[in-house]
């Protein structure tokens, strides 16, 4: 996780958490603080009338992907947005600075995460940051979990020179004011290109068994089971599913990718008798066709499968 501190600038390290709908709350003024309520440059105020991203800036400029999803963060002028204007002229802000409304959100299928994976990328238990830069004041919008949306009222001191920083499970991302430059360590690149897949039938036997057997596959670099793959390489995702016809139980098979085990398996819930369906996440390696194995125990002798997963480039 962050600490709020970054290259030095002062950070406002409150978290919005969308369902409880908490926000940093401005200080009362005083009778040394006539009028407006106080807030402090960074300081995040929940707007009484939340916006959505697409009523601040149908196209925002700061985006960023992370494996669960794109991070979009939009900013205008307070008094350019209904519902916002009032609230923003009763905030006593610093001089020299502004008050903008930012809203942001995470849309989970900007990525086209090939559907057979989709459960080993959602990413919900890693570490997060989501922190809107602007000179010497940074503002703190989310850490994981990760809420799908938030929007705010915040004092900066130039709308202009507001850029962002998204970290993702140690893995920082930044992008600069008006989205001009974008800064991706290689680690994440991958998630800017596609995903390779590949979905194959395998040749199960004996064929007596009269068994349906597939795997699809897709490879990633991000998975919750081993965290961003090295430089270089992916994480293979193989979803292998069948059924077996006769069978009075759901089959538990054992799945191997080129001879390497699981490094960790998901079950599908409500497989029905006779079926099997497992998603099993591989150790990482550079991306190539790799042959997959199963073997099952059924009650008329073992379910012996193998085939060759192919990856299609997107």
């Amino acid at each position: 996780m962050g600490t709020g501190v970054h290259g030095g600038r002062i950070a406002a390290t409150v978290a919005l958490v969308l369902a409880a709908g908490a926000c940093s709350g401005a200080r009362e003024p005083t009778e040394e603080e006539p009028g407006g309520t106080r807030v402090e440059a960074g300081e995040l105020v929940a707007l009484e009338a939340p916006v959505p991203v697409e009523d601040v800036d149908p196209e925002p400029a700061l985006t960023a992907r992370v494996p669960s999803g794109e991070v979009r963060v939009a900013v205008r002028a307070a008094d350019e947005v209904e519902g916002a204007r009032q609230q923003a002229a009763s905030l006593d802000a610093p001089d020299g600075t502004e008050v903008v409304v930012v809203a942001w959100e995470l849309d989970p299928t900007a990525l086209a995460v090939p559907e057979v994976a989709a459960r080993a990328a959602l990413g919900t238990d890693a570490d997060a940051e989501v922190v809107l830069t602007g000179g010497d004041v940074d503002a703190v919008l989310a850490t994981d979990p990760l809420p799908l949306e938030g929007s705010a009222l915040v004092a900066v001191p130039d709308a202009a020179e507001l850029g962002l920083e998204v970290t993702f499970d140690g893995v920082v991302q930044t992008v600069s004011p008006g989205g001009e430059r974008r800064e991706v360590p290689a680690e994440a690149a991958g998630l800017y290109e596609g995903f390779a897949f590949a979905r194959s039938s395998l040749d199960c036997r004996p064929a007596r068994l009269d068994a349906d057997c597939l795997a699809g596959a897709a490879w990633l670099p991000w998975t919750d089971a081993g965290g961003w793959a090295p430089v270089g390489q992916v994480w293979p995702v193989v979803r292998v599913d069948g059924s077996v016809p006769g069978e009075t139980g759901a089959l538990a098979p054992t799945v191997t990718l080129g001879d390497a085990a699981p490094v960790r398996s998901y079950d599908a819930d409500g497989t029905a008798a006779g079926g099997f369906d497992g998603l099993h996440v591989f150790p990482a390696v550079r991306l190539g066709a790799a042959r997959v194995d199963l073997q099952a125990e059924t009650g008329a002798g073992r379910l012996v499968g193998t085939g060759v997963l192919v990856p299609a480039l997107p």
